[in-house]
């Protein structure tokens, strides 16, 4: 499970957790699915258990910002994300690899990244906040970086991390949080660009998770976006977007694992798709070595 390394409370019988999974997969059939971000939380998963993850993820849209005026692309696209990430000690290690289906058709791989993150500070263990920092590097593949619905920016990139965070606690568990990270990222050719997000999560008794958030990217090219032209990824063009959502995790403490359901809207958008809806779905499966 994410989050700190605190004692959980409270149990499950097997009928219980029957029941609640039932009343959880009943209504996944209505809802799109989607694709996640790498962990960049500030708190690592309890050490030597993997934490293998996949989230589908839908995303739709129906302009884009062309700098001085809009254009329109009714683009309906699937996500396929998979993680697996593993703590030890201070350090944290995540791969990922992400896929994707423009307007629903055949699947592609988009990406292939590897995450290595360390923590400076805890505040589970008495530090004032906790502190992460961290480096990803990528390998991005043609079809992603043609798509304009994903923000890459060249074939390799990397991008570096830090991540702060304070929990609020109450006897051994956390009851609320806050936390932000922002990032700074380059590739094999373009400009940099910086990404970063703020979040705030709510706990109830270590089996209800709900958090809102807000991210935001801030391309540093030179140009505006030109759909007339082929596109190849983001590394020159000045885009900025700001997305705002929510999301509720149910943990299931019979076996460990959790579902969560979220929801994102972009509030802004410049040399980018704008007005994107995206709805996603994650189940994670941890299991210790």
């Amino acid at each position: 499970m994410y989050g700190s390394n605190r004692c959980r409370k409270g149990t499950f019988s097997k009928g219980s957790c029957r029941l609640i999974m039932r009343k959880i997969w009943i209504p996944l059939f209505f809802i799109p699915f989607t694709l996640s971000a790498t962990d960049l939380k500030p708190w690592f998963p309890r050490y030597l258990e993997i934490q293998p993850q996949v989230t589908f993820l839908h995303t739709q849209y129906n302009l884009v910002d062309k700098g001085k005026k809009n254009g329109r692309k009714k683009t309906r696209d699937g996500f396929l994300n998979g993680s697996v990430e593993i703590a030890y000690d201070a350090f944290c290690g995540e791969i990922e690899a992400n896929f994707c289906s423009e307007n629903y058709k055949n699947f592609v791989t988009n990406d292939l990244s590897g995450t290595l993150r360390y923590q400076v500070f805890d505040d589970v263990i008495g530090d004032p906040v906790s502190v992460v920092v961290g480096a990803t590097v990528r390998q991005v593949f043609d079809p992603g970086l043609k798509n304009i619905t994903v923000f890459y920016h060249g074939g390799i990139e990397g991008e570096f991390h830090l991540s702060v965070g304070k929990e609020f606690s109450r006897e051994s568990m956390w009851t609320s949080r806050a936390w932000t990270d922002c990032s700074l990222g380059i590739a094999d050719h373009g400009s940099p660009w910086i990404k970063g997000e703020v979040c705030w999560e709510k706990n109830w008794c270590e089996t209800d998770f709900f958090k809102l958030f807000a991210q935001g990217i801030y391309g540093l090219g030179h140009h505006d976006l030109h759909l007339s032209r082929p596109f190849n990824g983001y590394g020159s063009i000045r885009q900025q977007a700001i997305d705002v959502g929510a999301s509720y995790k149910q943990l299931f403490v019979c076996n460990g694992s959790s579902l969560t359901f979220g929801y994102s809207r972009r509030v802004h958008a410049a040399n980018c798709p704008k007005e994107v809806n995206t709805v996603f779905l994650t189940y994670l499966h941890p299991f210790g070595l």
